[in-house]
């Protein structure tokens, strides 16, 4: 039927469970706020705001890339130590082609 037809299409994750904009301004507030320490990578508010994320993504439904949400990076800061750090990243499957999806990414970490 044609209700069975639009039930088999439906996308594994809503949009409004992850494009909620009350929802996306207490994310905003939340990684912008202090104990956050502006989220540089190597501190403690870096980790918190990273683990918020992740709880985030999965809470929304999306699906890590790969085995996991993160991407490890290394970069040099300015005084020349190696800092180690993650994005996030998730996907969200086409509702009407599968085979194509949306990456939501999080490069959570600038002061």
């Amino acid at each position: 039927t044609a209700t069975q037809k639009i039930a088999d299409n439906k996308p594994e994750t809503p949009a409004s469970k992850i494009f909620n904009a009350a929802r996306l301004l207490n994310d905003v507030q939340t990684l912008a706020a202090d104990e956050m320490q502006g989220r540089w990578v190597g501190t403690t508010g870096g980790v918190k705001a990273r683990e918020y994320v992740l709880k985030r993504f999965k809470e929304s439904g999306l699906q890590p890339i790969g085995s996991s949400y993160l991407q490890p990076f290394e970069f040099a800061a300015r005084n020349g130590d190696k800092l180690g750090g993650a994005n996030v990243l998730g996907y969200i499957k086409g509702r009407k082609n599968p085979e194509k999806y949306i990456v939501v990414s999080a490069h959570y970490d600038h002061v």
